[in-house]
């Protein structure tokens, strides 16, 4: 699904009102039922809904949802901040139809009704200045009470493409209209957005397809289009040999977890080239997967025979001593096929940036959020992250799934895929290992990088959603991710 930026969301709002031949307070009157249909289906009709409308298309919005709610006999109040500004049209158009609004020309005029469900409808996606004087005292109030907010499309004061400054409304809810909005992906929106929900107003999804977007969330009907089922005469070698290049002395835990996702995520071979000291560990606790002897006590330059293989992870539990430095460059030189490189392989390539002239075609890096700093170096916030993303991916040719709340996959072309599926019980040791398993799987039987990227970090993510169910989030652990990515496979095909 498209990312919009404000801008195409205009264009597409003007270019639905001149298809359809309506005018814009018609659209406005779709928006506001979409509304109307949502907030009724969250809250019962014994509460009461008190409107906080600015002068703008999403005051508009808001007074049209109030003339709803009032036709169908729920309690509404509406208060209708003046504080400056010119009314839009459709603005004045909908507050001739209300019979009683509270005009509000300060905020200590602005009271809260206790109890009632808040619906924010002072700024919408359009705002890019930061709010000032009264309008910060009314967002205060609003922040400082116990009641229930909904936000309608973005927060008030939560920019749609940008950092945000100054005052936002912190919503319990926000009712999108059409598409997500890119601020709702990154931490910097989490103690504002609440549960996001989009409406869809039916804007031209043809004019909204035409957009050069560089950024999209991946959703479950773009994962089954992704999604290759397996063939009735197919057989091990059908579905790849994969390789993980893992561990070391202390650490087999990492090898251990990539391994067991690799074997889960449907390879048809899986082979871990571990340090010695690891071989009885990883044999015994991935018994499906063949272990390769790669040094003693860490990866060391005996590397070889590794040209057999349809995709390799490197990187979980490695170490960065010299040895293993030589031995990964070594793997980036001679390896021709697609690669996965995560945790000790970044911090190789970090301090060595000539490797990265070295990957081979597709390759997928894996970086959490401080592995791609000393990748790229430092940002300030998550919008110059993505940026800086997009850049890195285009100049080296690379893949790169930047992990977090919303894992995102960037392609080489610098598009970004927001991942859709995940939770914060996941922020624990082994879980970028069990993700690098799953990717180097999927890599081995033929998937293009790209989407094996987007495939292994929702079916990831997706596990741990079923582990969250089954163990909580505070409980669960990597392996419970691992135990679960079938159960994720069963949801998706």
């Amino acid at each position: 699904m498209e990312i919009l930026s404000a801008q195409q969301i205009k264009d597409a709002d003007l270019y639905t009102i001149t298809k359809k031949k309506i005018a814009s307070v018609d659209l406005m009157e779709t928006a506001a039922e979409a509304l109307k249909k949502e907030v009724t289906a969250l809250f019962s009709k014994d509460k009461t809904f008190q409107i906080v409308s600015g002068l703008g298309n999403n005051g508009g919005d808001a007074l049209a949802l109030a003339r709803l709610l009032l036709a169908d006999g729920y309690k509404v109040q509406v208060d209708v901040l003046r504080f400056g500004g010119e009314a839009s049209e459709d603005f004045k158009i909908n507050l001739a139809k209300l019979s009683s609004v509270d005009e509000c020309t300060s905020a200590d005029k602005f009271h809260l009704l206790p109890e009632a469900i808040i619906i924010d409808g002072l700024f919408g996606s359009g705002l890019n200045r930061k709010l000032e004087g009264e309008w910060i005292l009314a967002i205060n109030k609003i922040n400082e009470a116990d009641n229930t907010v909904v936000s309608i499309d973005l927060p008030s004061g939560l920019y749609c493409d940008s950092l945000s400054e100054g005052a936002i409304v912190k919503a319990d809810y926000t009712l999108t209209f059409e598409r997500p909005k890119l601020s709702f992906f990154f931490k910097e929106s989490a103690a504002y957005v609440g549960t996001v929900k989009i409406l869809p107003i039916g804007l031209n999804a043809n004019f909204i397809a035409t957009f050069a977007n560089e950024n999209f969330t991946t959703e479950l009907e773009d994962i089954q289009k992704i999604y290759k089922k397996r063939e009735k005469f197919a057989h091990k070698g059908t579905y790849g040999h994969a390789l993980i290049v893992a561990g070391s002395e202390g650490k087999m835990g990492a090898a251990v977890l990539a391994a067991s996702a690799c074997v889960r995520s449907g390879s048809g071979l899986v082979t871990s080239a571990v340090p010695a000291r690891g071989l009885t560990v990883i044999q015994s606790s991935v018994p499906e997967a063949m272990a390769v002897r790669a040094g003693d006590h860490y990866l060391v330059e005996e590397v070889n025979d590794f040209d057999n293989f349809a995709a390799a992870g490197i990187g979980p539990g490695l170490g960065t001593n010299d040895l293993t430095v030589a031995a990964v460059q070594q793997l980036m030189e001679e390896i021709k096929y697609p690669m996965v490189l995560d945790a000790d392989a970044l911090n190789i390539l970090a301090m060595n940036t000539e490797f990265l002239t070295l990957l081979p075609a597709n390759t997928v890096l894996t970086p959490h959020p401080g592995e791609f700093e000393r990748l790229v170096g430092s940002f300030s916030n998550s919008f110059e992250a993505l940026e800086k993303l997009k850049l890195f991916c285009k100049e080296n040719y690379v893949i790169t799934v930047l992990k977090g709340a919303h894992t995102i996959v960037c392609s080489e072309e610098g598009k970004c895929y927001f991942n859709t599926t995940g939770n914060p019980g996941m922020a624990k040791g082994g879980s970028g290992d069990v993700l690098t398993g799953i990717i180097t799987g999927l890599l081995a039987q033929g998937y293009h990088s790209l989407d094996a990227a987007r495939l292994g970090v929702y079916l990831h993510g997706l596990a741990g959603d079923i582990a969250a169910e089954e163990n909580s989030q505070e409980a669960m652990v990597a392996g419970d991710i691992v135990k679960n990515v079938g159960k994720a496979f069963l949801k998706i095909s």
